[in-house]
């Protein structure tokens, strides 16, 4: 059926992921999550698929190197926001604010075949294509969707990368510590027991290059559902868009909350007894 793809199980309109994708990036923006253009939303589609989407695909540009080959995405196309877009604004400028990407055939490199401004076509005075580029953190977002394709297959998966306010705060004031910091926050909001199953993976060196932070994001991951960049932000996977903000939020809040009993307390308070029990 034309226009349409396969989300796991679930056959959806590209233009229905495409809303529920801009809504989700109007949540992380107006939180304050990604403030002016920091951070991105992305999602791996089909590539079959994707091809059959009804405004087509553009093939007219060259590849791109990556930082390092992701070879497991060979061909798939990524729904990406674009370097500078602030992520509130995608609602009004979708084709413009954020575009799909693909790989190239041996996962060394992408190129732009959908959104970006590319709609315009050539620009009259640099006979290029005109629009805008992928998000700064390509290079993360394609790393921690092929670690998820290798682990679950060929469906789609969604990776978020953004600065939770009340969350980065916590990290100048808790040990860097992952057992101790996801307790904290499990104490701080109890809700958060359903959702928080593992600890947090910790980042907690603030400079580092890209490829060595991807490294250990990932390897932090494969033990853990989100990964707290220390004095930064968040990254994390998930199957579903709305899934993965929510918990960000989740997340959030519990920080907010502990951020609000120190300040009130004086650094003493009684804490919950946490049961193993759910």
């Amino acid at each position: 059926m034309k226009g349409m793809f396969e989300m796991g199980r679930k056959m959806v309109t590209y233009e229905s992921l495409l809303s529920m994708y801009v809504r989700c990036c109007s949540i992380a923006g107006r939180r304050g999550w990604n403030e002016r253009s920091a951070g991105g939303l992305s999602v791996r589609l089909d590539a079959e698929d994707v091809m059959q989407m009804e405004n087509g695909l553009s093939f007219r540009r060259d590849f791109l190197p990556l930082l390092a080959p992701v070879k497991d995405l060979a061909k798939d196309f990524i729904l990406i926001s674009g370097c500078n877009a602030h992520l509130e604004d995608i609602a009004n400028r979708p084709e413009d604010l954020c575009g799909v990407v693909q790989i190239s055939p041996d996962g060394a490199g992408y190129r732009i075949v959908k959104g970006f401004g590319t709609k315009g076509g050539i620009s009259s005075d640099s006979h290029e294509l005109a629009g805008m580029e992928p998000n700064e953190d390509l290079y993360v977002h394609l790393s921690i969707h092929e670690m998820e394709k290798k682990k679950k297959g060929p469906y789609r998966s969604v990776v978020y990368h953004g600065h939770p306010t009340n969350l980065v705060a916590l990290t100048y004031l808790l040990p860097l510590e992952e057992r101790s910091f996801s307790d904290t926050l499990r104490r701080s909001s109890l809700n958060l027991r359903k959702n928080l199953k593992r600890d947090l993976g910790m980042v907690d060196r603030l400079i580092m290059d890209e490829k060595e932070l991807t490294q250990i994001t990932l390897e932090k991951l494969r033990q853990s559902d989100a990964v707290v960049w220390a004095f930064h932000g968040i990254c994390l996977p998930g199957d579903d868009m709305m899934d993965v903000i929510a918990f960000v939020d989740a997340l959030d809040k519990a920080a907010e909350v502990r951020l609000k009993i120190l300040q009130a307390s004086g650094g003493a308070l009684q804490e919950p007894v946490i049961s193993t029990a759910v």
